[in-house]
């Protein structure tokens, strides 16, 4: 018999107990269940063989890794305004509303205070990983695993322990990404489930999508921008946005770098180097041979309010590593003068020449342009 949310609460708790203690304890296959929760519990008895007497997740975070990975998570930054917004208009009461990363990690709860700590009693707190491979089948986890929007009521949870409570989850998409990267969820006890909680998870859910789609554009003007300022200054040169999808190659850059199925994998792992940070020399420029072997590829990172947003591919000739190098007229330390003006263009004239990137010279006839470009 297929299961409607419609049916009482009671008697439909009854009937998902008898299908649970069947699966369970006898191993019959339930055919009371959704196809979603169905292939959740398979997936934990199965694939995961979670115990379904266990008192928590198998994975939390200490304190320190928990900060760490919130700091570093782009999407809650965006979502923490609207989520904090939804739960000052929203009758919170008897539930909470939690946020999770795309890897099943809570990272933020609100609500009920009373909620919040008797859900904290088995680990649904921020630290905790709530995953199917973690927690088995469960609102947040399940949504994640299905890609898509998922009530969980009652004992259509496989641990016996998350069966006092009724989840309603909703996973948040960036674009351009095919996984999650975050979710939405609100959790109460099954006998005060909400039939509109679902619907108000996907509402807040596709709130944090729309803003990070609009912070994506951003982003993708400020790397636009980079590439325009730079394409009558190099050779070839690529635009590559924050997910690795190139928006933006001159001429010379499509016949010699971008081919038909795209960028090269090492020139992909240049770049996934760069974004996060990881490449070296410091400054994230990486060198990398061109497919003709004439060519280096030059990686720069373009920023954003602190962030890494972008990438700057330009190709330079590769020089022979026999022949001297031709040395400049001048130095920085043979420029004289000891103003404040001129040791802070100095300074300033130093620290560009540490970049790869081009480098315009701006003033007026005589003050000097020349000695700066040599040095």
């Amino acid at each position: 018999m297929s299961l409607r949310s419609s049916a009482p609460r009671l008697e439909r708790r009854r009937l998902i107990d008898r299908a649970w203690e069947h699966y369970v304890v006898q191993g019959i296959q339930p055919t009371e269940l959704s196809e979603e929760i169905r292939r959740s519990w398979v997936r934990a008895r199965e694939q995961y063989q979670i115990d379904p007497s266990i008192a928590e997740p198998r994975r939390v975070l200490t304190p320190d890794e928990m900060d760490a990975r919130r700091e570093h998570d782009a999407a809650l930054r965006l979502a923490t305004p609207i989520l904090e917004d939804f739960a000052a208009r929203l009758d919170l009461s008897g539930h909470v509303l939690a946020y999770f990363d795309g890897e099943g990690w809570m990272l933020s709860i609100d609500g009920d205070a009373r909620v919040v700590d008797r859900v904290a009693e088995i680990e649904f707190r921020p630290g905790a990983n709530w995953a199917e491979d973690s927690a088995a089948t469960n609102g947040p986890g399940t949504a994640l695993a299905e890609g898509k929007a998922i009530e969980v009521f009652a004992s259509e949870h496989f641990v016996s322990k998350w069966q006092a409570w009724s989840c309603a989850a909703a996973p948040v998409f960036e674009p351009g990404k095919e996984r999650p990267v975050g979710l939405v969820d609100i959790t109460g006890p099954w006998e005060m489930q909400r039939r509109q909680a679902i619907l108000v998870a996907r509402a807040i859910a596709r709130a944090v999508q729309e803003r990070l789609r609009a912070a994506n554009c951003v982003r993708d003007e400020v790397v636009r921008h980079a590439f325009l300022t730079l394409r009558s200054t190099c050779d070839a040169l690529v635009a590559v946005d924050a997910a690795g999808n190139v928006i933006g190659a001159n001429e010379p850059a499509r016949r010699r770098i971008v081919t038909p199925d795209g960028l090269s994998l090492d020139v992909k792992s240049a770049i996934a180097d760069v974004l996060r940070g990881a490449s070296r020399p410091p400054g994230g420029e990486v060198h990398i041979m061109g497919a003709n072997g004439k060519a280096t590829l030059i990686a720069s990172p373009v920023q954003y309010d602190g962030t890494n947003v972008g990438v700057i591919l330009r190709a330079v000739a590769v020089r022979s590593t026999t022949r001297t190098q031709p040395s400049a007229r001048y130095e920085f330390s043979r420029i004289l003068g000891r103003s404040p003006p001129i040791q802070k263009a100095v300074e300033l004239a130093r620290t560009a020449a540490r970049n790869t990137l081009p480098v315009v010279l701006y003033g007026e006839s005589g003050t000097g342009k020349e000695l700066f470009a040599q040095a």
